[in-house]
């Protein structure tokens, strides 16, 4: 079979598994077709001209499924520029994404340590942190260890 062939299938498939960047992308499929770099390039050309790869694309995605799953801006922000996105993609999508970061720190505050608004400085600081590490801001996390959840 053709190596262009070849290498069009296999990201095709890392494609339909779920939304990869450019960049992640090309680095498969280097490690897999070594001293082909010249044919991935095309083939990634040819995937983003036929719309099959999109950087902003994966970026929305990205951004919703480790919003879900309870992490802040900051650090999706982070592993999203470790993908190789652009900034300026970067910024647009999270621009355009309508997601409460403050609900969010909320939730997961409320997951992991329950409904008690704690006045213990050594539990607030194990909230603090906890969140702080998941990527949240330091008015997100304020917001969520001190927001008294009868009153939302």
């Amino acid at each position: 079979m053709d190596i262009l062939i070849q290498i069009r299938e296999s990201a095709l498939n890392m494609l339909a598994r779920r939304e990869q960047s450019q960049y992640e992308l090309r680095q498969k499929l280097r490690s897999r077709f070594k001293d082909n770099y010249e044919d991935i390039e095309h083939i990634l050309l040819k995937l983003i001209e036929d719309k099959y790869q999109s950087d902003q694309r994966f970026c929305e995605s990205y951004i919703r499924y480790k919003q879900q799953s309870g992490y802040g801006k900051i650090r999706i922000l982070g592993e999203i520029k470790q993908k190789g996105v652009d900034q300026a993609i970067i910024t647009q999508s999270f621009d355009e994404s309508d997601l409460d970061w403050f609900e969010s720190a909320l939730k997961v505050k409320l997951s992991k340590f329950g409904y008690q608004v704690s006045q213990d400085y050594q539990t607030k600081a194990k909230q603090y942190r906890y969140l702080q590490y998941r990527g949240f801001t330091s008015d997100q996390i304020n917001y969520a260890i001190q927001e008294d959840v009868n009153d939302v």
